[in-house]
């Protein structure tokens, strides 16, 4: 929305924001640079109290690279 807004830059996903930028509401910046994907951030509250069933879902997560 601060995108479509005027306020600043957004990086998203084209199939997002596809329409808006066919209509030109939104248009792409770094066209030659694109980000390898997937990327995954997750965000989880403590390392330290992370239950057995998070621990087996990250370490699921981090061979899946």
């Amino acid at each position: 929305q601060a995108a479509l807004a005027g306020s600043g830059i957004a990086h998203l996903f084209e199939d997002y924001v596809r329409d808006d930028v066919e209509q030109g509401r939104l248009i792409e910046l770094l066209t030659d640079w694109k980000q390898k994907l997937p990327s995954w951030y997750l965000y989880y509250p403590s390392r330290r109290h992370t239950s057995a069933a998070m621990r087996v879902f990250l370490e699921y997560i981090r061979n899946q690279r």
